[in-house]
């Protein structure tokens, strides 16, 4: 470090050290500023973006329980171009395939279904997509590509419901052990005496028991001869 003898020294080498490094110091205090006043930016957008999705959001969820299909589909796809950053795009995208299916368009929900499933960050609304995802698929009539959808998918808590559309999907494939074994399990899930373990029931019943008698090995004795 240099010595300096006078104040008058110390003062010209502040002001030597300033002409030199000036344009340098400014300029990281802009950035360090502009950096700053960038995030402040970001969160107020992302603020604002999700007041807007939710204020749009609610109006969508009148008009589904209006059944004002036009509406709605309307507003669904502004959601999802507007808002598609946030977790509103995934649920219009949801409240769509509702709307589409309420008006029997199933490759339209199955279209809504399948952007919902792409573009969900949150492991609920993936779950959610999947497991309509599938139903919409097995009413197409592609029970194999469904149980591949579901096979190994987390439930979480749609334990119940997951379980019964694949024991609907096994009775589509005409494998009615699995199904009633898939069935089962979605009663044991469900408390009992409501509605829904009550359906199940009766798809159990209606399934039949389970033939758990083996084929008899034992050779046949033929009828002696007179």
């Amino acid at each position: 470090m240099e010595t300096y003898q006078s104040e008058q020294e110390q003062v010209e080498a502040l002001k030597n050290w300033w002409r030199e490094n000036a344009k340098a110091v400014i300029g990281g205090v802009v950035i360090g500023l502009g950096a700053v006043f960038a995030v402040w930016a970001w969160r107020d957008y992302h603020k604002t973006q999700a007041e807007n999705a939710v204020v749009e959001y609610r109006q969508l969820v009148d008009e589904v329980k209006r059944g004002a299909a036009r509406e709605g589909l309307e507003r669904g796809a502004r959601i999802m171009g507007e808002f598609s950053d946030t977790p509103y795009a995934v649920l219009a995208a949801l409240a769509n395939a509702r709307l589409a299916l309420d008006n029997g368009d199933v490759a339209a929900a199955r279209k809504q279904l399948e952007w919902a499933l792409a573009h969900a960050r949150e492991t609920t609304l993936q779950q959610l997509a999947r497991l309509r995802l599938a139903r919409v698929m097995l009413e197409q009539g592609e029970a194999q590509a469904a149980l591949k959808l579901m096979s190994g998918a987390e439930a979480g808590g749609f334990s119940a419901e997951y379980a019964e559309v694949q024991g609907d999907i096994h009775l589509a494939l005409k494998q009615p052990g699995p199904a009633r074994s898939a069935w089962q399990s979605a009663l044991q899930a469900l408390p009992a005496g409501t509605d829904k373990a009550t359906l199940l029931q009766m798809k159990l019943d209606d399934l039949g028991a389970e033939n758990t008698s083996a084929p008899s090995t034992t050779p046949t004795t033929a009828p002696a001869k007179p």
